[in-house]
Parts: C-alpha cells; structure tokens; sequence
C-alpha cells in the first residue's frame, strides 16, 4: 500500500535546510523500518534522507529530517522552490544487486556533483555509497544507481555497459504507479489537501526525451 505524506522546508541553526512532517501508516500492523524524505528545488531532486518511522497501525507519526545541503549551494536561494517528497526506499536494484560505485573517481565524482547540485567540494562517505543501492524515486522501480549514478560514472564495474532502459517506458510505469497511489483517507479536509500536496510532490518527472520525441 502506499505511504501518504507530507512536509514543510525550512532552515535549522546550522543554516542547512530541514524538514517536518507528517506520513501514515497505511498497513493494519506497527510500522518499522526508515522512509525516505527526497528534498526538490524546483521539482528537481537535490538530497534525500532516510528518517526512522516507527509508527502504529493506520496512523499519522511525525517525522523530522535534516539535510546535508543549505539555501545557499544553490543560485538565486528561495524558500519557496524547496518542497519535499515521502516515500519508503526500494532495496535491490534491476542492474546487478548491490554493486559499489566509486564516487570519488572521476569523472563520477563531477559528474554526481553536477547533477545533484551539491557544493564543488562535497565529499562522498560510505553511506553515501550505500544509500545508491537503496533509494528511488517514489514509485520508482529500481535504485538510484541504476537510473542516476551508474551512466554518471561510466556505466556498470568492469567497463560493462549499463542495461539498455527505455527512459520513456519507466516513466510511463512510475507514472501509472503514481496514479494509483493517490491518497483517499477519511479525514478532515486540511489533512486531505496536505496529503495530495505531498502526492502531488512526488509526482514522477519526464525525461527530455519523452516530452520531445
């Protein structure tokens, strides 16, 4: 079932940017485990987390979550473009398992940095390496290392290419997944628009190629 949630962005008193809020549980049994709270700027990933969700069945936790990046990585900073998503991770991958990727080589190294705007002189941890094999987009059906960091740093280990995708057949997929997980919770109008904002938020985006074919 899917994991209905929400949340607002702000700055913490390290001047990085953080965010609360509220998911459900959507299972008639406790919740255990981590959900992943995906960080936008403009629609566009840019940090993820995993916050601990210990949660009892068919209720509404809090959580809270601080990033590793702030306002001012970025050019033109404003608030208002910062949004977040809520979603559980994906563990395993369509490529090969749990594979290890060297973040630090280059041209992995710049390449990641570009994509994911992080500052020029970020340096990648094990966790960081870890968290490629586990984390997706919402309603994602693989791991970051397959859609993002593999064709960043030159494809799978050993100098294999990475498997033939159709970026517009997985788009359409994750979109259909997306449809289907539109919030329907008997509560108060207020929690219903907050729980279709986040919905909204992780709403799968096209690629390039799909909008101009």
């Amino acid at each position: 079932m899917a994991l209905a949630g929400s949340g607002t962005v702000s700055v913490d008193g390290s001047d990085h940017l953080m965010a609360t809020g509220i998911a459900t549980n959507p299972n008639s049994i406790p919740a255990e485990g981590d959900i992943t709270i995906a960080l936008l700027r403009n629609g566009a990933l840019v940090d993820t987390a995993e916050v601990p969700f210990p949660c009892g069945p068919s209720l509404r936790c809090p959580w809270e979550v601080h990033f590793g990046v702030k306002p001012g990585d970025f050019p033109r900073p404003s608030m208002r473009s910062f949004t977040v998503a809520v979603s559980r991770h994906v563990q395993g991958s369509r490529c090969g398992g749990e594979l290890s990727v060297d973040l630090s080589a280059e041209p992995c190294h710049s390449n990641v940095i570009n994509r994911f705007n992080l500052s020029p002189g970020y340096r990648f941890t094990k966790t960081d390496s870890t968290d490629t094999n586990y984390l997706a987009f919402p309603g994602g059906t693989t791991t970051a290392l397959c859609t993002e960091i593999l064709p960043l740093c030159g494809g799978q280990p050993g100098g294999e290419p990475p498997p033939s995708v159709d970026p517009c057949a997985d788009w359409l997929a994750a979109t259909q997944q997306w449809l289907a997980q539109i919030p329907l919770l008997n509560v108060s109008c207020s929690e219903l628009t907050a729980a279709l904002a986040g919905w909204a938020a992780a709403s799968p985006i096209p690629p390039g190629d799909c909008l101009n074919p």
